[in-house]
């Protein structure tokens, strides 16, 4: 109980467009991610209730794996938020190999970590539980050949 009361404590009117703030971030953690595009669109509702932190921590989270993932000369990654009168939908997909079919059931565990030098695997299970914690979830809805797609859901929360 303390948790989710300190949790609800968190909580602001926010506007969830994360990806300008993530792009700089995401350079200035790794300067050779530059010459990634990274585009964003949104469209419907623009404000709810969230934790600022968390939901830029999830996002930056994503697509820095994304572009650990994508070829740094061609590499194409797109967030795509929609704002519902329910809550709000993020898809965040990228052009890169995409995840083997026997790590796709592990990407959520801590310490699970494909096709890098020096992951941790804690960053999607830290998504995870900032999502959970927002009465949300992430989702790994594709993952073939040549891309992956995360789906984030968030439910408009009020701060009661």
């Amino acid at each position: 109980m303390k948790t989710k009361d300190k949790y609800k404590k968190s909580l602001s009117r926010t506007v969830p467009d994360q990806t300008p703030t993530a792009r700089p971030r995401v350079a200035a953690v790794r300067p050779e991610f530059r010459g990634i595009v990274i585009r964003y669109e949104h469209e419907g509702l623009t404000e709810g209730w969230f934790n600022p932190r968390g939901l830029q921590q999830v996002v930056t989270n994503i697509v820095l794996n994304a572009c650990e993932a994508v070829p740094p000369s061609s590499g194409r990654i797109e967030v795509k938020s929609v704002g519902r009168q329910d809550g709000l939908e993020i898809s965040i997909a990228d052009n890169g190999p995409g995840i083997p079919e026997p790590v796709r059931q592990l990407v959520f565990q801590p310490f699970v970590s494909y096709g890098k030098e020096g992951g941790t695997g804690l960053g999607l299970a830290v998504a995870q539980k900032i999502m959970r914690d927002h009465g949300g979830d992430i989702y790994l809805d594709s993952a073939g050949e040549g891309s992956t797609l995360f789906r984030l859901v968030l439910p408009f929360t009020s701060r009661e």
